[in-house]
């Protein structure tokens, strides 16, 4: 039975088609995958940072490790980022956490191929809108 508010559960399904894409692996990237995943335990999602997953919380190594969903990606790894786009040839919605410069290659990347941009602060304000439309 699912207990997913039909609120919460809209806002869901809008994550259903596009490729999701969280950038920037620190609290708030973390919190992101938390959410993401907590709904569409089978989605899969691309995780990307400058750092290796060596260099990222203990937290990401263990869902390197545990979830197959998952596909880590650094900087450096644009090539695969292209070539797995295009292979997709589905929409991209980019959850970029503040501390990604605008500048920033994985940015242009992104903008390439014409993502959707948001970040964890619009998710959350998101959802207290519709909770706050659904008050009774």
């Amino acid at each position: 039975m699912n207990t997913t508010p039909q609120y919460l559960q809209h806002y869901i399904e809008q994550l259903l088609e596009p490729q999701i894409v969280i950038m920037g692996l620190g609290k708030e990237g973390l919190s992101t995958y938390a959410f993401v995943r907590a709904h569409l335990p089978d989605k899969e999602i691309w995780l990307i940072d400058e750092k290796d997953v060596g260099q990222l919380s203990p937290e990401w190594k263990k869902i390197q490790e545990t979830d197959s969903q998952v596909l880590f990606l650094t900087k450096t790894h644009q090539e695969e980022l292209q070539e797995r786009q295009t292979a997709h040839n589905q929409a991209i919605i980019v959850f970029k956490t503040p501390g990604i410069p605008p500048k920033n290659p994985l940015i242009t990347w992104a903008q390439h191929f014409k993502a959707h941009f948001t970040s964890n602060t619009d998710l959350f304000f998101a959802l207290v809108e519709l909770v706050n439309q659904n008050l009774p």
